[in-house]
C-alpha cells in the first residue's frame, strides 16, 4: 500500500497565480507521522526527486527528512 505525503513550499500568497510565480526553497524539513497499530513501513520515497529517503521507527511514529523542498514534493510512504 502506497500513502503519499503533499509538501509545498509557498509564500503564504494562493492564488491562481502561485504556479507561475518561481518556487521559494526550503530545507531541510523533518516529517514525523503516527503510523496505525499493525503498519509496517517498508521504505519511504521522495517521488519527485526519485529517491529513497532513508527513515526511523518509533513505536507508532516514522520520521524522516525531505533535504530540500523547491516547491513541492511527494513523499511515498510504502507499507505492508
Amino acid at each position: 500500500m502506497l500513502t503519499a505525503v503533499h509538501i509545498a513550499s509557498c509564500d503564504g500568497q494562493i492564488d491562481a497565480r502561485v504556479a507561475l510565480l518561481p518556487g521559494h526553497p526550503v530545507g531541510p524539513q523533518i516529517v514525523r507521522l503516527r503510523t496505525p497499530d499493525g503498519v509496517r513501513i517498508r521504505r519511504v520515497e521522495l517521488l519527485r526527486d526519485s529517491h529513497e529517503a532513508p527513515f526511523n521507527l518509533d513505536g507508532q511514529s516514522v520520521q524522516f527528512t525531505v533535504p530540500r523542498v523547491v516547491d513541492y514534493e511527494i513523499a511515498g510512504i510504502y507499507t505492508d
